[in-house]
């Protein structure tokens, strides 16, 4: 790729309501597409940013696709997901970002 449009990971961490800081997500479940995806790379750099280790203090599955991620959020099977527009949008209704 010789030129980009954007240089920064167009991804926000979503989290269910009772997760007020960073570290509350040790234990706990979160998402992405697929392993080796877009979404699993920005997830595992955010975990990395906010000190912790992704697949040891925190369980990362892989939903298959963004509805399907957002179903599992809202229905408490995951506790965190990354998430691009427009799923941003519903997410922001209930989740905490």
């Amino acid at each position: 790729m010789i030129a980009g449009v954007i240089n920064t990971l167009n991804f926000k961490l979503y989290v269910d309501k009772s997760i007020k800081q960073p570290d509350q997500l040790k234990g706990k479940i979160v998402a992405v597409t697929r392993f080796g995806s877009s979404t699993d790379f920005a997830l595992r750099y955010a975990l990395e940013r906010y000190g912790l280790a992704p697949e040891k203090e925190v369980t990362i599955v892989q939903a298959g696709n963004m509805p399907a991620i957002l179903a599992s959020l809202e229905t408490g099977k995951i506790q965190g997901a990354m998430l691009s527009a427009p799923y941003t949008l519903r997410a922001k209704t209930w989740a905490c970002r």
